[in-house]
C-alpha cells in the first residue's frame, strides 16, 4: 500500500524494492521447509493482492514489473498451495512476458576484420560461413526479462 496514486520512476522503485523485501522476509521467516509459513500467509496474501489487482488493472507503472513477478515467485515458493488462488491473475501475464518475441536482428557489417568483435551499439561483428561478415544484435534487456520469467514459472510450478 505504498503510496499507489504516486506515480514517480523513483517511487515506482522504491515500491519494486518494497515487495521484493517484503517477498524475501517472508521466505526467511518460513522457514528453508516452510515449518512457519502460518506467520506470513496474511502478509503474504495482502501483497498478492495489491499485485493482482495492480495487474488486473494494467497499472504496470505502479511498480517494475520484474520486481514484482520476482516477489510473486517467492511468495509462491513460500505459500506452497495456498497460493493457488493467485495463479489465474499472475500466470497469464508471466507467461505473456516469457513468450514475446526476443528483438534480434541480422544485418551486413561494415567492418572489414574477419575477426569478431563487439560493436559500439552492442552489436557484435561475426564471420558466417556462407553468408559473409554480419552485425548480430539481441535485445539484452529482453532476454533478462525472458531469463526472470521462465524462472517465475519455475517457482509458480514448484507451488
Amino acid at each position: 500500500k505504498a503510496c499507489p496514486n504516486m506515480r514517480t520512476h523513483e517511487m515506482a522503485m522504491l515500491r519494486g524494492a518494497a515487495i521484493e523485501a517484503a517477498s524475501i522476509v517472508g521466505q526467511a521467516v518460513a522457514g528453508p521447509d516452510g515449518e512457519q509459513v502460518s506467520l506470513y500467509a496474511n502478509d503474504a496474501s495482502e501483497i498478492m493482492e495489491f499485485a493482482t489487482s495492480l495487474l488486473s488493472s494494467g497499472q504496470t507503472d505502479v511498480v517494475p514489473i520484474d520486481q514484482l513477478f520476482a516477489a510473486c515467485a517467492r511468495i509462491a515458493a513460500v505459500m506452497g498451495s495456498q497460493y493457488v488462488p493467485f495463479m489465474p491473475s499472475i500466470l497469464p501475464h508471466i507467461l505473456k512476458r516469457a513468450i514475446e518475441k526476443l528483438e534480434v536482428s541480422i544485418t551486413d557489417s561494415e567492418d572489414s576484420s574477419n575477426k569478431s568483435n563487439e560493436d559500439d551499439d552492442g552489436g557484435y561483428s561475426i564471420n558466417i560461413p556462407g553468408m559473409g561478415l554480419k552485425k548480430i544484435k539481441i535485445s539484452t534487456t529482453q532476454l533478462e526479462e525472458k531469463a526472470n520469467s521462465a524462472r517465475a514459472i519455475y517457482e509458480h510450478a514448484r507451488s
